[in-house]
């Protein structure tokens, strides 16, 4: 299972509203989480796309817990 299938629903809807919004960082950012099985995988750049997306700090604490 990649990191794309294991967000929830709530956060698919907001990834349907950001890619209206900001269409090409939305498509490398599901593009990263589709590539990635673990959140540790990711690059700095997709952490910082991820926390910025779903609204919360950059910290490897917050990245583990929003994928646990």
């Amino acid at each position: 299972m990649n990191l794309y299938e294991k967000l929830s629903p709530e956060a698919l809807k907001v990834l349907d509203q950001k890619m209206i919004l900001y269409p090409h960082s939305t498509k490398a950012l599901i593009k990263a989480l589709k590539e990635n099985k673990y959140c540790l995988e990711l690059t700095l750049c997709d952490c910082h796309r991820v926390s910025a997306t779903f609204g919360f700090d950059c910290t490897l604490t917050n990245i583990i817990n929003f994928f646990a």
